[in-house]
């Protein structure tokens, strides 16, 4: 259904690139990028200009620019205009965002291969081959990747990442005790209120329930996945660049 509607594809991938799966990682100002990035902004520099290290690895521009896009793209599909004066603190949050996530990524990829984790290469050609689909034809595909400075072998190492990403992830929540992510009545009811308060003509509490469970499932599975992250971080070498 995306072979007429590439720009939205686009958009698509650049979750994919950032292997931005699973959920949306949790972060948080006490990690101090954001007062860094406020001050300093992004500076202008080639694709290939390293960013960030993490534990020695490189992370490089082209990657963030790739999250940075995508995380922008998000607001303006709701109307924000990044080129306003009173938009600029939102970009300098986004900013930071992209960046934190990516070290994050990054820093559970390098965990999941320490637990000798592996991605089988006929997954990484059937995921591969699941993209090509949606375009016209496999040139369709490496024409769009091209125009991002992409070749189709770094694309199938960006597929690789991707799953191995989700592999740890998978691993990891299936050790979470379950009661972690349960969520209660008095909790719904709580939240319920809350939502009553602030929108006008709210729908009756039934109607809305499971939306709100949903809601709070998110929230506590973000916070598990948070506090790992963390542990993560406590014991690891990371540098900004940018």
């Amino acid at each position: 259904m995306f072979k007429n509607t590439k720009s939205i594809w686009k958009k698509g991938l650049y979750i994919f690139l950032a292997l931005s799966l699973v959920l949306g990682l949790v972060v948080s100002a006490a990690f101090g990028i954001f007062d860094y990035l406020r001050e300093r902004g992004e500076a202008a520099g080639s694709p290939e200009d390293v960013v960030a290290m993490v534990n020695g690895e490189e992370i490089i521009r082209q990657d963030y620019s790739f999250q940075l896009d995508y995380m922008k793209s998000m607001y303006e599909m709701q109307g924000i205009d990044f080129g306003r004066s009173d938009s600029q603190d939102l970009l300098r949050q986004l900013e930071y965002q992209a960046l934190e996530e990516l070290i994050n990524q990054r820093l559970i990829l390098q965990v999941a291969r320490e637990k000798n984790m592996e991605v089988s290469q006929q997954e990484v050609q059937k995921e591969y081959e699941e993209v090509v689909s949606q375009f016209n034809d496999e040139e369709d595909l490496l024409s769009e990747l091209e125009e991002m400075n992409l070749t189709r072998e770094s694309f199938m190492t960006l597929i690789e990442e991707q799953l191995l990403f989700a592999q740890y992830m998978e691993s990891y929540m299936e050790k979470v005790d379950p009661k972690e992510l349960e969520v209660s009545e008095e909790e719904l009811e709580t939240l319920y209120s809350l939502y009553s308060s602030q929108v006008e003509d709210m729908p009756e509490y039934e109607e809305v329930k499971g939306q709100l469970e949903e809601e709070l499932k998110d929230q506590k599975y973000n916070q598990v996945v948070n506090l790992m992250v963390q542990d993560i971080r406590a014991e690891s070498d990371i540098e900004i660049l940018l």
